[in-house]
């Protein structure tokens, strides 16, 4: 007689986490029900009518119900680059000022389908953990008024999990990441280190041989960004041909890029030591440990903390 079916304690963990999301969710529609949602008045705005304050580009990420947005956008005297991945449910967009820009070269880059190094297989010149069907939309405007003047942005959306480092706009990280270290060039802290060695798996959805986990789905429409918080399920350790970066070419691939700088850290950093004991920063309360000198210290601690608008270069 076979014996009967266990669990794993990483199962038993993921089916009450589960449990506890759906009581949530029927205690949120309840709240609904007896009218405890407190009301919000609409605003209305009106085109400035001083040109020089008019929104002239703007970038977007998760923009879904484009059938009802474009015509407003395109009633308001704004053109419009849209671009999303195969079956994926939103996308990014880039919104110009018909008036002020037109359109010389737009270009999709697909991640999933990027190269990080050479090799003679695919899976190993990618170098990829999990088919998260993320893009960037990279526009070229060019002034209406001077065929010599123009300005290239690109806006993106990037999967994120804590148990992964899969972020690299809207960054979906915080300053005690990995990936804020080397993006920012900070050297990697050895927790770091071993928060991405944890993290070198192959999901379901690189390679179809690995077995999927009780309760999920391969493949499912919206990629890898349906997989549970804080367990990888689905997936199996990565091996040398599959590619993924160690930490040391992770951080020589960093390097090839100009560092960026938040607008956040180096402002609030600037108030030191006025804003001492305060609470307001990444530092404070829970993260006491994490070194003032650090980039990051000072993103503010109950705020988003990598919005790529609040990004410049040194």
């Amino acid at each position: 007689m076979s014996k009967p079916y266990q669990p794993t304690p990483e199962q038993l963990a993921l089916a009450e986490e589960r449990r506890l999301k759906k009581l949530l969710r029927k205690d949120n529609v309840e709240k609904v029900v007896q009218g405890e949602i407190l009301p919000r008045d609409w605003l209305t705005f009106l085109p400035s009518p001083d040109p020089l304050r008019t929104v002239k580009i703007m970038s977007w990420n998760e923009v879904d119900r484009t059938e009802i947005l474009f015509p407003i956008l395109e009633e308001a005297g704004y053109g419009c680059v849209y671009t999303a991945a195969p079956r994926k449910k939103h996308g990014c967009a880039i919104v110009y000022r018909k008036s002020a820009y037109e359109v010389c070269d737009a270009r999709t880059v697909f991640y999933d389908n990027e190269a990080i190094r050479d090799g003679e297989s695919d899976r190993f010149r990618r170098g990829s953990s999990f088919y998260t069907k993320n893009i960037a939309n990279i526009v070229a405007l060019k002034r209406t008024t001077d065929d010599n003047d123009g300005i290239i942005t690109a806006t993106t959306h990037l999967f994120w999990h804590p148990k992964k480092f899969n972020s690299a706009v809207d960054f979906n990280f915080q300053p005690d990441d990995a990936a804020y270290s080397l993006l920012v060039g900070d050297a990697l802290l050895p927790a770091q280190s071993a928060s991405l060695q944890s993290s070198r798996v192959v999901h379901v959805t690189i390679d179809p041989t690995v077995l999927v986990s009780s309760g999920a789905t391969a493949g499912d429409e919206e990629g890898a960004e349906s997989v549970p918080d804080k367990v990888i399920t689905s997936a199996r350790a990565a091996k040398p041909e599959d590619g993924l970066l160690s930490d040391v070419e992770l951080t020589k691939f960093f390097e090839r890029a100009d560092r960026p700088v938040s607008a956040y850290d180096k402002g609030l950093r600037s108030q030191d030591p006025k804003l001492a004991n305060l609470g307001l920063t990444f530092r404070d309360g829970p993260n006491r440990d994490f070194a003032p000198g650090r980039h990051g210290a000072f993103e503010p601690i109950y705020t988003s903390y990598t919005h790529a608008e609040l990004l410049g270069r040194q």
